[in-house]
């Protein structure tokens, strides 16, 4: 009942050395859990529906500029990975692709007559269309002829190397005073885009984001866009 749901998630609160973005995690495995006991005949409401559940703090959504990615850019990383590791990173830059997708892109994903990356999502399983421009297409581009089941990027596919471990060193060497993983790269896509003028429901279909809203969090992040809706309010004599 309600009250077996208020306790469990105060237990996982107060009583767990459990962070409030896990705690929530495993309450709201508990709700989908109901849901289906619902789906499925067992009990007839979910009683976690009038419980609040447990508030998790925004996190920051830390994305680079294009002075931090050109930086990036000149920077090399040593080693075979370590190159792939870059020249991946930089392509989710201009993709918005998730380190996942990277993982698995295929030449068969890139149709190259249109220059447009095709991909299913794995998180989602749902397509996304991205066109390739010059920097990503360069990114990639070998003047070779490669077979349309090769990854495109081998060594991030297969490895079992954390390839998060060389872009903290990257970035410091490269001047970034930010702590960047795989998803910085995603965040700066869908940041960079918006603040060149895309409209949300465009960079949502880029994304392959089911919902605008989704998409909307990144305004939070950028400062140019709440520069220019400020500057845009009417001088007072």
């Amino acid at each position: 009942n309600e009250s077996w749901i208020e306790n469990f998630q105060n237990f996982l609160v107060k009583d767990t050395a459990l962070s409030r973005m896990t705690a929530n995690k495993y309450a709201y495995a508990i709700r989908l859990a109901l849901n289906k006991a619902v789906r499925d005949n067992l009990i007839l409401k979910n009683p976690a529906l009038t419980v609040k559940g447990i508030t998790v703090p925004e996190t920051e959504k830390v994305y680079l500029t294009e002075t931090e990615i050109q930086r990036l850019a000149k920077v090399k990383i040593a080693g075979k990975l370590g190159a792939e590791v870059r020249k991946g990173f930089l392509f989710c830059c201009f993709t918005g692709l998730r380190v996942s997708d990277i993982k698995t892109l295929t030449w068969a994903d890139i149709e190259k007559d249109t220059l447009q990356l095709k991909k299913r999502q794995q998180k989602t399983g749902r397509f996304v269309y991205i066109p390739l421009n010059n920097n990503a297409w360069s990114l990639i581009n070998d003047n070779t002829i490669h077979k349309l089941t090769e990854l495109v990027f081998p060594l991030i596919g297969t490895t079992g190397t954390n390839t998060n471990q060389y872009l903290g060193p990257w970035a410091e060497r490269a001047g970034v005073q930010k702590t960047i993983g795989w998803h910085t790269a995603r965040h700066t896509f869908a940041t960079l885009t918006l603040e060149h003028g895309a409209d949300f429901f465009t960079v949502s279909k880029l994304l392959g984001h089911t919902k605008t809203a989704t998409t909307a969090v990144y305004t939070k992040a950028t400062d140019k866009l709440k520069r220019e809706a400020v500057n845009a309010l009417p001088d007072i004599e």
